[in-house]
């Protein structure tokens, strides 16, 4: 499956290298969802690439033991069902996917219900009794921040930016508790039988990774996490943290010299930034074949010629909710609000509020929509706000074109508005907070005298606009890394087009050359070259 034909095929040689390993760096892939396919085929294949380099490789898969993790989704596995302890489809699918996967490679598999420790259920059931639930959040134990993963997984569970209102509440806060001090115990349990100099896994947060990874943390063990990103074929790793904070909170000092005039670089990022508004070198897109007409745009919104426009975009209201102290809000609805009763009182500038597609396109269909919550707030808009829904084919690129100032709270987008030029208002963690050519908020007084100082009436500073473009290209082609030789089939599955497991040794891909080496050797996770396979698709 994937992976093992090719070791069936160099049978021998993968004896050698995992003899030759077993004295090597102590590696553990905390996969834990066998059965979430990107996880599982990345790992599986960086399981065999850091074992070719003497690395001694252990897995961890869950058996069934948790009863609520990242890939638990309401959709098709109603709470009621979650609740009363029935095991859902993809639960039971995950340990079988995830052993028919790895045993191939005859590496020690760790599995979750052999890890807890004797007592683990009456201590369990101790805390879950003792907990107020309606403060899940602030829970921590361990060192850990159990509550606030227990709770980031309940909404997203829930696809809904709120949970302590819904009906089953308390219910579901005790699966997640369950589920989130569960694979406490295990992943304590196993770091106390066995020393690793590193622990690989995907995304950094939710149950079970997050809680792995602090867990890492407490006890002084190096930890990387990864995510797929945008750019076909490529991936994100970072080094400590999920790629939510550490992005956040990345040093400027290393891109800030980067200088795009040298190997095409400038080059190479205007013909990827230019793909983006259709999308078409991504294998992360919501919004496909916009509509390009800004005149069509306006004249469906209603927005009045001359009036400078603002435009805000929104995030997806589930989505990895972190607690960030540089937010000048508790959360995005708060913003949303505030933002429109900021615009209510002026007649000099409109706001444009675009929803996020991914609300009815991502992996997870919202089920908290935002703009239920406006219609709720504002049963009647103000007649200088206008909203995008999540299911409109409007270019979100047309109308920033047409835009005086950009308003974010967290979204990604926020790095290509300023790449075009546009100021941009800060509000929560989006990534562009504190590099020096945005205008972050750090309270919401501050979020509303820079509000008050709209429309700007020009665009950025060069020497900003240019800080943005250096961290544009550190951003799209130095922290995406390419891995040319995973590609996606129609399913939305991960393959790897490889014909041998010595195309995964050192020197033929450069881009698992820099994770491996971030992964063994705890260099960054820049990849400073420039695959030929690449340049082709971004010339497409």
């Amino acid at each position: 499956m994937v992976w093992s034909k090719f070791l069936q095929a160099e049978a021998k040689l993968w004896r050698v290298r995992k003899s030759e390993a077993s004295s090597g760096q102590r590696v553990l892939m905390a996969t834990s969802m066998g059965g979430y396919d990107h996880g599982a085929v990345v790992e599986c294949g960086l399981a065999i690439a850091t074992t070719l380099r003497g690395a001694k490789v252990d897995l961890l898969l869950c058996d069934r033991a948790i009863p609520m993790c990242q890939i638990t989704k309401i959709n098709g596995f109603p709470e009621e069902d979650l609740i009363a302890g029935v095991m859902s489809p993809r639960c039971v699918n995950c340990y079988p996917r995830g052993h028919k996967l790895f045993e191939p490679l005859g590496l020690d598999v760790h599995l979750y219900s052999e890890l807890l420790p004797a007592g683990a259920e009456q201590l369990i059931d101790r805390i879950v009794a003792e907990t107020d639930l309606r403060k899940l959040r602030d829970l921590t134990l361990l060192g850990c921040r159990i509550g606030e993963h227990a709770y980031a997984g309940i909404l997203r569970y829930l696809a809904s930016g709120e949970a302590l209102s819904h009906p089953q509440y308390e219910g579901l806060a005790r699966k997640a508790l369950i589920a989130a001090l569960r694979t406490a115990l295990a992943i304590n349990e196993l770091l106390s039988r066995r020393r690793y100099d590193v622990v690989c896994m995907h995304h950094g947060l939710y149950t079970p990774q997050g809680i792995i990874a602090e867990i890492c943390r407490q006890r002084g063990i190096r930890v990387v996490t990864w995510n797929p990103t945008y750019r076909q074929s490529t991936f994100i790793f970072s080094h400590a943290e999920t790629y939510h904070r550490s992005m956040v909170s990345e040093d400027p000092a290393v891109w800030d010299t980067l200088s795009l005039d040298v190997d095409d670089r400038r080059e190479r990022l205007e013909r990827y930034m230019a793909t983006r508004r259709d999308g078409s070198a991504d294998w992360v897109h919501f919004n496909r074949d916009p509509t390009s007409r800004f005149e069509e745009i306006a004249r469906t919104l209603g927005l009045q010629p001359g009036v400078p426009i603002v435009t805000a975009l929104t995030n997806v209201l589930w989505d990895a909710q972190l607690h960030f102290p540089g937010n000048a809000f508790a959360g995005m609805l708060d913003w949303v609000k505030t933002t429109i009763e900021l615009f209510s009182k002026r007649d000099d500038v409109q706001l444009v509020i675009r929803v996020h597609p991914a609300e009815l396109t991502g992996s997870l269909k919202s089920r908290q929509p935002l703009m239920d919550e406006i219609a709720r707030w504002f049963p009647a808009l103000p007649s200088n706000v206008h909203v995008v829904g999540p299911g409109s084919k409007m270019s979100t690129y047309e109308i920033l074109d047409h835009t005086d100032t950009a308003i974010i709270f967290g979204t990604k987008t926020g790095i290509e508005i300023a790449y075009m030029g546009k100021p941009v208002v800060v509000a929560g963690e989006a990534w562009i907070r504190g590099k020096g050519f945005a205008m972050d908020a750090s309270s919401e007084q501050e979020y509303r005298d820079l509000i008050g100082s709209l429309p700007i009436g020009r665009g950025l500073d060069p020497d900003k606009q240019e800080r943005a473009r250096r961290y544009a290209y550190h951003f799209f082609f130095r922290r995406m890394i390419p891995l040319p030789f995973l590609t996606m089939n129609e399913k939305q599955n991960l393959i790897p087009g490889l014909t041998s497991i010595r195309q995964l040794e050192p020197g033929n891909w450069p881009g698992l050359d820099v994770i491996c080496d971030g992964i063994l050797h705890n260099e960054p996770f820049f990849y400073e070259g420039f695959h030929a396979d690449e340049v082709a698709a971004a010339a497409e």
